[in-house]
């Protein structure tokens, strides 16, 4: 008689035999509970494992994306850097031209007036050129900033 459906049994009716075959029942019942159990740990430190994985390849993607973003801004930047820098050059040697043309005459063959036109022109040139060498030393600190900020994350 064995119970399976786990009733109030009155121990002292069953016999030495029935209690026996109870007693095994149980232990075989016991140890199937223990197997399950052994292996429900099991799959779920799998599917955790598949999880976790899931989680790194997502994170591991999202990354690579934030990556290929930043290398893609690094390229415009260094482009804009290169642009500002071809025109800086070109300023310059516009500057250094000037300056030739100014010293190919002689100054003692000026005016007063003509002297005074070339003072203003070189002073309002100079302030134009300051202004934008200003323009863009605070665009390359800024970019520079947020270049930074940006690999810094």
């Amino acid at each position: 008689m064995v119970l399976a459906d786990r009733q109030e049994v009155d121990v002292q009716a069953m016999s030495l035999e029935e209690l026996r075959v109870e007693v095994e029942f149980e232990r075989k019942r016991r140890t199937q509970w223990r197997r399950l159990l052994k292996d429900s740990a099991r799959d779920l430190g799998e599917e955790e494992e598949v999880l976790i994985n899931q989680g790194e390849d997502e994170e591991d993607e999202r990354w690579l994306n934030k990556y290929k973003i930043q290398r893609t801004k690094n390229a415009e930047l260094e482009a804009e850097y290169e642009d500002l820098q071809a025109k800086l050059n070109i300023t310059k040697l516009k500057l250094k031209d000037a300056e030739r043309s100014m010293a190919l005459k002689n100054p003692l063959d000026y005016s007063d007036a003509e002297v005074r036109k070339l003072l203003v022109q070189a002073n309002k040139e100079k302030s134009n050129l300051e202004r934008e060498l200003k323009d863009y030393e605070w665009k390359l600190d800024s970019e520079s900033q947020v270049h930074l900020t940006v690999n810094l994350r």
